[in-house]
């Protein structure tokens, strides 16, 4: 069990990288920074790829945990609805704390923005490590 959590972390991070890459990278960008209050010095000219690498793993490996473990994920639909019950509302509910605390954006635009490509980015990822422990096989009880 351990190794398949190990695997399905490496390969998860990974394909979350990609993913994420282009839901808000390329899709969502745009429209997130037109709803969101920029501060000089807030945003980095270039991220550091190494602590995205690094949040992408733990993140995958939270989920693994889930898939493995608890959930008993072997499908792609299965992979997809556990990513995606467990992702939405971690999204709606640190957006909301960013909104109660911080001056970040412009409306609420960004936490149906941020939901929605989650929610795609949860679904897609859920969807392919599902297939890939299907692939696995099923673990004994």
């Amino acid at each position: 069990m351990i190794n398949r959590i190990l695997i399905g972390t490496l390969i998860g991070g990974f394909i979350s990288m990609m993913v994420g890459w282009v839901v808000f990278g390329l899709l969502l960008m745009s429209s997130i920074q037109e709803h969101s209050i920029v501060y000089p010095g807030l945003m980095k000219p270039e991220p550091n790829m190494m602590f995205l690498l690094v949040s992408n793993l733990f993140w995958s490996l939270a989920m693994q945990f889930i898939f493995v473990k608890w959930a008993k994920v072997y499908t792609f639909k299965k992979g997809m609805m556990v990513g995606i019950m467990v992702c939405l509302p971690i999204s709606i509910a640190m957006d909301l704390q960013y909104m109660a605390f911080m001056n970040l954006y412009k409306d609420h635009m960004v936490l149906i923005l941020d939901a929605v490509g989650s929610t795609v980015m949860a679904g897609i990822v859920g969807g392919i490590m599902g297939w890939i422990y299907g692939k696995m096989g099923v673990l004994p009880e």
